[in-house]
Formats: C-alpha cells, sequence, structure tokens
C-alpha cells in the first residue's frame, strides 16, 4: 500500500510541478545557459519540500481542526487547478516553444536572488506544495507521509534533472511539438487531480 501511496505521490506532484510557470522557465533557461542551475535547482527544491513537510505537518493539522476551511481551500484549489488545466489547454492549440534567455549573464548572487523571488513571491508555488498537495497527503491516513516522500521524490528529480539534462533537451524543447504534449498531458492531469480535491 506504501508503495502504491507513494507513487501517488510521486505522479501527483509531478503533474503540478511540470506546468510551465516563472520557477520551471527559470530553472530551464539558467540550465539552457549553464549558469549557477545547479544553485537554482537547489534553491527551487529546498523551498519546495519546506513547503511540502509544512502542508503535511503544522498546516494540515491547523486545517484538520477548520473544517469549513479546509472545504474552501480545496475549492480555491479545484479552481485553481482547473484553471491551470485551461491554461494548459489553451497552450496546446497555440504552437509555442521556451527559448533560453542568452541577452546577459548573472552574476551567482543574481541568480539566487532570482530563484527565490520566482519561488518566494509566487502563490503558485504555495498553493500546489503546501495546500494541495498538503491536503491530499493528508487524505491517505496513516500512509500520508508515503504520499509526502513520493511528492519530495519528484521536486528533487525534476528541478535537478531540468537543469541537468536542460541543455541536452535545448532542441527538442525548441520544437513546440514538445510543448503540446507536455500541456495536453498536464491539462488532463489538472482536471483529474482538481476532481480528487473536492470528491
Amino acid at each position: 500500500m506504501f508503495i502504491l501511496v507513494f507513487f501517488k505521490g510521486l505522479l501527483t506532484a509531478m503533474g503540478l510541478i511540470i506546468a510551465i510557470g516563472a520557477q520551471n522557465a527559470f530553472v530551464l533557461s539558467q540550465g539552457l545557459k549553464r549558469e549557477h542551475h545547479w544553485l537554482v535547482a537547489a534553491v527551487c527544491s529546498f523551498f519546495d519540500l519546506l513547503f511540502i513537510l509544512l502542508g503535511v505537518l503544522g498546516l494540515a493539522s491547523f486545517l484538520n481542526q477548520m473544517p469549513a476551511l479546509v472545504k474552501g481551500l480545496q475549492w480555491l484549489g479545484a479552481a485553481y487547478l482547473l484553471y491551470l488545466a485551461w491554461q494548459a489547454a489553451k497552450r496546446v492549440r497555440d504552437m509555442h516553444s521556451l527559448n533560453a534567455l542568452p541577452e546577459r549573464r548573472l552574476s551567482r548572487r543574481q541568480a539566487l536572488v532570482t530563484a527565490l523571488a520566482v519561488t518566494l513571491a509566487n502563490p503558485q508555488v504555495f498553493l500546489e506544495t503546501a495546500f494541495i498537495i498538503g491536503t491530499l497527503a493528508g487524505d491517505q491516513g496513516p500512509a500520508k507521509w508515503a504520499f509526502a516522500f513520493g511528492a519530495m521524490s519528484t521536486s528533487l528529480l525534476w528541478f535537478f534533472g531540468l537543469s541537468l539534462l536542460a541543455s541536452k533537451l535545448a532542441p527538442l524543447l525548441a520544437r513546440p511539438r514538445a510543448w503540446q504534449l507536455v500541456d495536453g498531458f498536464t491539462a488532463v492531469l489538472m482536471t483529474v487531480l482538481a476532481l480528487m480535491l473536492v470528491f
């Protein structure tokens, strides 16, 4: 059972994390430029792990004492996931590609500050990790830590993997068809997660 819940957490987090937003775009850009990409991946991973931990530990316990608030947050989370699904579905229709931003090099400090900004000033990151993953982990009962560790594993694998492979994936990611497939998968998964959150 714990193995299945671990993979459920891993796949759930994967569906949330691969949606291309400010954070992933910055990680990808730095990886393609091979510019402080390990630092950027470490910052993004660290805060994902921290927020997931807070969601499962502190926030989950706190929210369990307020069922009306939990229900409101679940509906808010579901609405947000459906919005992400809609955005991804729109992008499937519109051919696009994601290019690295080669115009100027960032210092180590600038890369760190930018990574912190796209992580901490981004409500999407906190909502996905602390609230959505935290709530779904709480629904697993005694297996909640298996779910949480699965989600945490996704964060580590995704950010470091994206950073490591960005330069090799650059030709593939330059093709709009690749992003159509990613966005199509994201749209379906976000819809399923939204339904799981409220039903």
